[in-house]
């Protein structure tokens, strides 16, 4: 139970970051739309793993990851396709982890193996790949800001959504 606590904690901490970052951006529509699709994903894990569930339904969150799939796929076809495609892979994770589940009070993965050990997979890549930063081993970008609003707690953001990710599907 207080691993559940900690992960809540920690995506909560994620979402508040990007709402602050909305703050801070400065380049217009797609990057505050994808902040705002980070917020939300970061939101629906915190409901998803948290002891105590969340406020808003199932179906919810369900319509709230289909809206998020369908509109990554499309920013994709317009522009940086790779973090778009990024998105929508997180959204359809959720959505598998919401469907296979039937719930998101407290409940984590219990679908199907391979596709979660996939999954999963791809999630410790990413998570590896943004850790890069944060350690000084990769050049980040995160539009200008500093401090709490910087590349290397943008990356660390980043590395807690994909390795979060990673267990909750392999929980």
């Amino acid at each position: 139970m207080l691993i559940e606590w900690v992960w809540t904690l920690a995506f909560l901490a994620v979402a508040g970051h990007c709402v602050a970052r909305l703050s801070v951006v400065r380049d217009g529509g797609a990057a505050r739309t994808h902040w705002v699709a980070d917020a939300v994903m970061a939101a629906g894990m915190a409901a998803m793993v948290s002891p105590v569930g969340g406020p808003i339904p199932l179906a919810g969150w369900e319509t709230a990851f289909v809206v998020a799939l369908g509109w990554s796929l499309v920013a994709a076809c317009r522009s940086e396709p790779l973090l778009w495609l990024r998105q929508a892979v997180a959204a359809a994770a959720m959505l598998y982890m919401l469907v296979t589940t039937g719930t998101h009070h407290g409940q984590v993965m219990s679908g199907p193996p391979v596709v979660s050990v996939l999954l999963a997979a791809y999630f410790l890549a990413v998570a590896g790949w943004s850790m890069l930063p944060v350690v000084g081993l990769r050049a980040a970008v995160a539009g200008g800001a500093t401090g709490v609003l910087g590349p290397r707690v943008v990356s660390g953001c980043e590395v807690v959504m994909a390795a979060g990710m990673a267990v909750m599907l392999l929980h």
